[in-house]
């Protein structure tokens, strides 16, 4: 049963991670074109900052999320064969490079 709940976890953080990239995407500022600039069209320079903030939130509940798995997937560990779910290892440095590049940002 704990394998089942922990490969759905994992499942669903990388779902969160794909969300947080899109999310991403569409908050970056626009980068001014040529066509731009010859109709005199500014696009916004500068970063959305409530996607961002969003950004940040998913950002830690996937840490912690993935954290928490980890706890449950140790706490399983008795044989010699188990092994990490490798995958919530990667969601939470992920998750915890983009909020070390957000306060730095």
């Amino acid at each position: 049963m704990q394998i089942k709940i922990l490969n759905w976890v994992a499942v669903s953080g990388w779902f969160v991670v794909i969300i947080m990239l899109i999310l991403l995407a569409k908050s970056q500022p626009m980068f001014v074109t040529v066509y731009d600039r010859y109709h005199n069209y500014s696009p916004s320079t500068t970063w959305d900052s409530s996607l961002t903030e969003k950004i940040f939130y998913l950002l830690l509940i996937t840490f912690f999320v993935s954290i928490l798995g980890l706890f449950f997937d140790k706490r399983r560990q008795h044989r010699k064969e188990d092994k990490y779910h490798l995958s919530l290892v990667a969601q939470a440095v992920i998750s915890f490079a983009g909020i070390l590049i957000y306060f730095m940002l």
